[in-house]
């Protein structure tokens, strides 16, 4: 049978308690610190639920306790005008490090370089952790020019790579998935597309159990039979799995895109799907918050797009945002605060005589833009692709920058309030690379993406620093 817009096996595993490694008498209890939150995202007193784990809350102003001062201010479409002292620090096998930082007493860590593996000839596009600890990344190997495999690789907490899994559709020329997402038993689903043999591409949604053993695969499309993509993929406390990107549709011969997200209880059929449309209109990431309403981020037009839904499915507010002087601004990466479920959102905005520059911004859980800030590139072009919330609480930014004609990562580091503190950028010894997905645990900041100036010819990465 065709993967092609048919559901393969059976329901998801029941979901049952995540533990931690050790097991048996030091199993974690669910809802203790450092431990698997409880059913519906709950933990302990003075803990608080972060990408399923428990940990200690903010202070009561609910920002990471902070005694310095940063020269940063975010406002809308201004640039950070911090002071900066740069060091350079190369090492033989772990590339360059170039650090920046503010002259504020007291931060953050800044990130340092622990290890990178070069996997496969292909490119990484986003990574989640499970609940045992490891790695989990999604994106495409490339076999031949003309030949991309969708790929899944599980790797353990120092890179190894421990098991993976391919799905090569009927053309098989570009099938590849963009985002994945983990529930409490450690299922991973993952979201992308492939390219059928007629022409165009379809969504594809696969879903494995915590030993790589298929449970779905889901290949679906709009009736115009035109190219639709899945860019993002959440999971929420109760196993709910949310898919959101984009259906192409045909207007008189000309093709516009549909933003859509739907969810799925058990991959039997949608619980419901909303979508929306303009010309460009596209969801590219979302994720879930502690009271199960859904965020996802995208493009209506030039202006970025910030959706809520309510559990049933219901549109609660979608707001726009441009950045002053740009002709695109585009959101790539959202991320939700466990303590009041404020919205934070990272991405790049481009326009003639301005390049490409990151953004970051927060707004509220109403929906009210809190600030925006759009930072200043390091080269002539510069990209925000993702970022998370950090067991202190600090907003760590994922993207790239080109300098001389070159790409390599830069981690930036913001308070909640909008002040930049720390940039970091990193090389490593293979040339260029660009990032694409990041995740958080601990002291641990792992980031995911590919050698080369493109996704053409280019290797994945996978790289953890020290936070």
């Amino acid at each position: 049978m065709s993967a092609s817009r048919a559901v393969v096996l059976g329901l998801f595993s029941a979901l049952i308690a995540a533990t931690c490694n050790s097991g048996g008498a030091d199993e974690c209890a669910a809802g203790s610190d450092g431990c698997p939150c409880s059913a519906g995202g709950e933990c302990a007193a003075g803990l608080v639920c972060v990408a399923g784990w428990c940990q200690a809350g903010s202070d009561a102003t609910g920002e990471p306790p902070t005694t310095g001062t940063s020269t940063a201010t975010p406002t809308e479409g201004s640039a950070s005008t911090g002071e900066t002292a740069s060091t350079e620090a190369p090492t033989s096998d772990s590339g360059t490090t170039t650090g920046e930082a503010t002259t504020a007493t007291d931060q953050p860590t800044s990130p340092s370089y622990r290890w990178h593996k070069v996997v496969e000839a292909g490119e990484a596009r986003g990574v989640e952790l499970t609940p045992a600890g490891e790695l989990a990344v999604v994106g495409f190997v490339e076999r031949s020019m003309y030949d991309r495999d969708a790929w899944l690789g599980v790797h353990a907490g120092d890179g190894a790579l421990l098991w993976e899994r391919t799905f090569d559709g009927e053309d098989g020329a570009g099938d590849e998935f963009e985002d994945v997402a983990i529930d409490a038993a450690g299922n991973i689903t993952a979201t992308g597309k492939q390219d059928l043999s007629v022409g165009w591409d379809d969504v594809l949604t696969m879903t494995w159990d915590a030993g790589g053993g298929e449970l779905h695969v889901r290949g679906y499309g709009n009736e115009f039979q035109r190219d639709d993509v899945g860019y993002g993929a959440a999971v929420d406390a109760e196993g709910n799995v949310y898919v959101c990107g984009y259906f192409t549709y045909m207007d008189n011969f000309t093709g516009n895109n549909l933003a859509y997200t739907t969810r799925y209880a058990d991959f039997s059929g949608q619980d419901w799907f909303q979508y929306s449309g303009l010309l460009e209109d596209v969801q590219y990431d979302c994720e879930t918050g502690p009271s199960g309403y859904l965020i996802t981020v995208g493009r209506r037009g030039p202006f970025a797009s910030i959706q809520r839904f309510a559990p049933d499915g219901d549109s609660v507010y979608r707001i726009e945002w441009g950045d002053d002087g740009a002709d695109s601004t585009v959101p790539r990466g959202v991320a939700i605060d466990p303590a009041d479920e404020a919205v934070y959102v990272a991405g790049y905005s481009s326009g003639q005589g301005m390049g490409a520059r990151p953004w970051i911004g927060r707004w509220d859980f109403a929906g009210d833009k809190v600030w925006t800030l759009a930072t200043a590139a390091t080269g002539a072009t510069a990209e925000a692709h993702d970022l998370v919330i950090d067991a202190g609480g600090w907003l760590r930014v994922v993207g790239s920058d080109k300098i001389d004609g070159a790409w390599a990562v830069v981690i930036t580091t913001f308070s909640r309030d909008g002040e930049e503190l720390d940039r970091v950028r990193w090389n490593p010894p293979e040339g260029e690379v660009r990032a694409l997905g990041a995740a958080t645990r601990g002291d641990s900041l792992y980031v995911v993406g590919g050698t080369g100036a493109d996704d053409q010819a280019s290797q994945i990465l996978v790289a953890e620093f020290g936070i």
